[in-house]
């Protein structure tokens, strides 16, 4: 199962939502993975997580889920967390994105 918490505003409880329904589901005995995209990066703050590397490693450095997931935060609980480089990795896969469309069309 998956799902996705998502609004293009600030403030309505996104990141909490978000928690609250992933330890819901680790408490149940599923194993759970939160990912933060949120360049906020509020997840961490919140469990108190400093991780080496974050969402951002994995969409622009190309690491592993392996080497950027915080294992074990809880029982059935891992995180991949997001900080503000997150957006510049969102920007530059836009530009990709929109060069290769424009490179089709020439």
């Amino acid at each position: 199962m998956k799902i996705v918490v998502i609004n293009q505003r600030g403030g309505v409880g996104k990141t909490t939502t978000a928690l609250t329904l992933a330890r819901i589901f680790a408490d149940e005995g599923r194993r759970t993975l939160l990912i933060d995209s949120d360049p906020q990066g509020s997840i961490a703050t919140l469990l108190r997580l400093t991780p080496e590397h974050t969402l951002f490693n994995v969409l622009i450095d190309r690491f592993t889920l392996d080497d950027c997931v915080c294992r074990d935060v809880s029982p059935n609980l891992d995180v991949l967390c997001g900080n503000r480089r997150t957006h510049d990795a969102e920007l530059q896969s836009t530009h990709m994105i929109a060069r290769e469309r424009l490179s089709a069309h020439q």
